[in-house]
């Protein structure tokens, strides 16, 4: 049925697009059974879409003529039948148009259909837009995706439904903020994972603020609504511990002992799945007034607690780790970086509540686990440079390759695929626009190619986001950018 469907659809450490093909007989459509957005949500967390083989093939119209008595079908018995077809498939073609697949039935020849299938999935454009402003409703909006070129026909998801904000805070000056219910949280490995239309939300109680310069969060968050999905999960459930109710609990500082020095410590607890201490320090030091290094280093250790109902590895009670280092040399508009990590071989490191942090986090994140693999040795390099010296303002473009080798599977214990990655990142802010209404309007760009060892082919993605950041209730003297 839907229900079982829905839980066999779960993300896999796989790049890109992936389709699932359901050969079936098809299935009665009833919007009011839950089971059917489930399926919408988890192939939107799978990023996959789902294609209908119709296995009744081509169907005929009711024998009831008779030649003898040169009789013909009856109009309204031959309509009736042909409803009937359509009701009983309806189910199966709504999931897969609400996915971004399509149907194909009435026809004695599967294998033309597969081919027809793998040809679209073979090459695809990934479109994404981020809505400023979404209403913060939880219902279903739609989308409609349209191509200039006549002849053409758009397979695309038909929606998505807002992650729904909704929170009340109390505030004693600064140095506490406390906020109840449904919010944004961006702490570590508990963050918005803002790589889609829309980010992760939270369900939970937090408390934050500044005491003596140092920046604290703490809290408890007991659901998540992952990006584009239905409604919201235990945060177990979304760690995939399937039937918890385990929440998280949070708590982290922020600290600045020297003007260019920064330091980020936190610990998030995950009751009966897994507990992450997440450390990181940034120091950038001047040489010269044209001159200066950056120097960054990180360390996560991760490992299960509780019931350890999280069976990632290969034993119940496992423990993981990654550290890495990161150095970057400045000269003026230009950046040189480099930098490097080590994985466990306990683990692969689980990130299920928001994008990896890692200084090696690159544009799929967080579908592979990026290069925080179980064993994985991982390095980047990469440029940015700021194209104002050139005289365009407002234009920053950034390189960067990573490779990570050596990686394992965490429960077989046999090595798994060398990963390559290269990315483009643009962003342009027009500074002409400051003293507009179009003020805060800005394009990114972003592109990558991903390379798996024995893959055979390059996988590719392209992301473009137009943003708009405008305070609809400051007034132009009064605007503080941030």
């Amino acid at each position: 049925d839907s229900g079982r469907f829905a839980d066999e659809i779960v993300p896999v450490p796989v790049k890109g697009r992936k389709s699932i093909i359901l050969v079936s007989e098809g299935f009665v459509y009833e919007s009011e059974l839950p089971e059917f957005r489930e399926v919408a949500r988890a192939t939107r967390e799978a990023n996959a879409a789902i294609y209908f083989l119709d296995a009744r093939g081509l169907r005929g119209g009711p024998v009831t003529a008779d030649a003898e008595l040169a009789e013909g079908t009856d109009p309204r018995d031959l309509n009736a039948v042909l409803n009937e077809n359509v009701v009983e498939a309806q189910g199966a073609d709504s999931i897969a148009l609400d996915s971004g697949g399509f149907s194909i039935k009435g026809v004695n020849d599967m294998a033309a259909g597969l081919r027809r299938i793998a040809q679209e999935s073979r090459s695809y454009y990934l479109i994404g837009y981020h809505p400023e402003r979404a209403a913060s409703d939880s219902k279903f909006h739609k989308i409609a995706v349209h191509v200039r070129r006549p002849g053409l026909e758009v397979h695309a998801r038909r929606g998505y439904y807002v992650p729904g904000e909704a929170w009340a805070a109390l505030r004693y000056e600064d140095y506490a903020r406390l906020k109840g219910y449904r919010q944004l949280v961006d702490q570590g490995y508990i963050n918005p994972s803002d790589i889609r239309m829309t980010p992760y939300t939270f369900e939970g109680v937090t408390v934050g603020g500044t005491v003596d310069g140092v920046q604290y969060f703490a809290g408890y968050l007991w659901k998540i609504k992952p990006r584009n999905a239905d409604s919201f999960i235990s945060m177990a459930e979304q760690a995939g511990a399937t039937g918890s109710n385990g929440g998280v609990g949070l708590i982290g500082a922020q600290m600045r002992p020297w003007p260019d020095l920064h330091i980020d410590v936190s610990n998030q607890y995950g009751i009966d799945t897994f507990n992450t201490v997440y450390a990181k320090a940034d120091y950038r030091y001047p040489l010269s007034d044209e001159w200066a290094i950056r120097l960054g280093a990180e360390f996560t250790d991760q490992r299960a607690v509780g019931a350890a109902l999280v069976a990632a590895a290969a034993v119940k009670n496992w423990s993981t780790e990654v550290g890495g280092a990161r150095a970057q040399l400045i000269y003026r508009p230009l950046t040189l970086t480099a930098a490097f990590s080590i994985t466990d071989a306990g683990n692969t490191i689980q990130n299920p509540w928001g994008t990896y942090p890692g200084f090696i986090s690159l544009i799929d994140a967080p579908a592979a686990q990026n290069f925080a693999r179980a064993n994985e040795k991982a390095c980047l390099i990469g440029t940015t440079y700021d194209f104002s010296a050139a005289g365009a303002s407002g234009l920053v473009g950034t390189l960067n390759f990573a490779s990570g080798t050596g990686a394992i599977d965490p429960r077989t214990r046999l090595s798994v695929a060398d990963q390559r990655e290269f990315n483009l990142r643009v962003d342009y802010r027009p500074p002409w626009l400051v003293h507009t209404v179009l003020r805060g309007l800005g394009l990114t760009v972003r592109g990558s190619l991903y390379d798996e060892e024995g893959a055979g082919r390059l996988a590719r993605q392209i992301h473009m986001i137009l943003n708009w950041e405008w305070d609809i209730l400051a007034p132009t003297g009064n605007r503080r950018e941030s």
